[in-house]
């Protein structure tokens, strides 16, 4: 059986005094365009070499893309992979991220990775699409313009939860003891409307409110 513990009964109209807070967990949203330029230069470099962005910053810690024209790993044969590359590793921080190659034309491709959503730590720094695109897919594809690529990264990164107090009304409210004045003024006298006089004896009276 369950505990069925009772509260404590109240006075009638006695109020507690209360207080609330809420946590609070913010976000930040950026986009970092990694152009790769001479990419038939970069083909055949080999299985798990890359070329990397610059390192760029969103939400106070530093990112960057890197590409690998032949794959990360041999088990990606025939495809490129692409990774973001935590570079901080100061602290663990949690991310939702996406890569996608670009048109010529500016517009991201039709065939888009979907997001991928993943704790960065310096045990687990780099993260992505270990089959980013098919290699035959590239040549002659509106993703190549002058033998060169551009990677899109839209990176939100979730910041550290906060616990904030919430502003109420802590004033105690006393109970109503509105009988206990009633009663003090027809025992007192106190604001009487009118006095009779019976037998030498005063009594004091209230007149009923309209």
């Amino acid at each position: 059986m369950g505990d069925h513990r009772e509260f404590p009964a109240l006075a009638p109209g006695h109020c507690l005094p209360k207080t609330s807070s809420m946590s609070v967990t913010d976000s930040v949203t950026a986009v970092h365009d990694f152009r790769v330029t001479g990419y038939s230069l970069l083909d055949g470099m080999g299985v798990g070499r890359f070329v990397s962005s610059s390192t760029f910053t969103v939400g106070g810690l530093d990112w960057a893309v890197r590409f690998y024209p032949d794959g990360s790993t041999a088990n990606c044969l025939g495809n490129a992979s692409a990774f973001l590359y935590y570079c901080s590793r100061d602290k663990d921080v949690r991310a939702r991220f996406t890569l996608n190659l670009m048109e010529n034309d500016g517009r991201l491709s039709q065939v888009t990775n979907s997001y991928m959503k993943h704790t960065f730590s310096p045990a687990s720094d780099n993260w992505g699409f270990i089959k980013f695109i098919e290699k035959s897919k590239i040549q002659g594809s509106p993703f190549l313009e002058n033998d060169c690529l551009t990677i899109r990264c839209l990176l939100t990164v979730t910041k550290e939860s906060r616990t904030q107090d919430v502003e109420t009304n802590s004033i105690v409210v006393p109970p109503s003891n509105l009988h206990q004045d009633f009663g003090n003024m027809l025992h007192d006298g106190e604001g009487a409307d009118v006095t009779f006089t019976v037998c030498g004896q005063l009594f004091h009276a209230h007149r009923h409110p309209a």
